[in-house]
């Protein structure tokens, strides 16, 4: 049913229009032999429902290329992060977000060459444009390009930091406080970890120190105590053995 609605979506009569009078359309459409349309040969228990969920579903028609309708898209209704650092990356930042709306729940594909030249910028610059959108936590790589067998890398964008509608970055200030708060905190638990492996592997600590030193007093205790011992059962030796004399 998706690849139907989307061929239906894509055709010139059809383009446009709302689900309920598509639906009408092709309910109508008659066939070569002049036979109805039967929506029996759809593998659905109610076919003409589904066609009319699935209707407004389809941002991209069949054959349209979803990055230039994304361009399109975001020239006509741009997005406006807070960190404005040039229009172009403003621009680079609305493609992303638009086709991301084009294919909500999907990963995207961000093609340096061709952006590049809807940018008209050099390929470089649109590396620096995803490395920024990555620092200020717009888009994500889920995965890397695969030279081999020519995959493009995969990004998800970040819609829930948007109005889409207003294009306005969403205030996230508190969040990035409570991600300091716990940056700090990872922080300090690192450094007590990396104390903790120090301990293990120098006994440098003043802990350490103490128990060596705690240790040795005890074996210097048990030398002496053994000596003691010693004199005493020579001594009892010596009494208790008959005199040559």
């Amino acid at each position: 049913m998706w690849e139907f609605v989307r061929l239906c979506a894509a055709h010139p009569k059809l383009r446009g229009l709302s689900a309920t009078d598509a639906l009408r359309q092709i309910s109508a459409v008659k066939l070569r032999d002049g036979r109805p349309l039967s929506w029996d040969c759809f593998d659905s228990d109610d076919p003409q429902a589904e066609f009319f969920a699935t209707w407004d579903k389809v941002r991209v028609p069949a054959g349209d290329d979803i990055l230039a309708l994304a361009i399109a898209l975001a020239k006509e209704r741009p997005l406006h992060p807070r960190n404005c650092i040039s229009p172009k990356y403003v621009l680079y930042v609305s493609i992303a977000g638009r086709l991301q709306e084009l294919r909500p729940g999907d990963y995207i594909n961000l093609p340096v060459t061709r952006l590049g030249k809807a940018l008209d910028v050099e390929e470089r610059t649109v590396s620096y444009y995803a490395d920024l959108a990555k620092r200020n936590g717009i888009i994500s790589r889920i995965a890397g390009h695969h030279k081999p067998s020519g995959t493009a890398a995969k990004y998800v964008f970040h819609v829930e930091r948007f109005d889409m509608e207003t294009g306005e970055e969403l205030d996230h200030s508190s969040e990035n406080a409570s991600d300091f708060h716990k940056d700090c905190k990872d922080t300090n638990d690192c450094e007590e970890s990396e104390e903790t492996h120090e301990e293990d592997m120098t006994g440098t600590t003043s802990k350490e120190s103490k128990r060596v030193a705690g240790t040795a007093g005890l074996e210097f205790d048990s030398e002496r105590e053994i000596e003691k011992k010693g004199a005493n059962s020579a001594s009892e030796t010596a009494w208790s053995t008959p005199s040559n004399r």
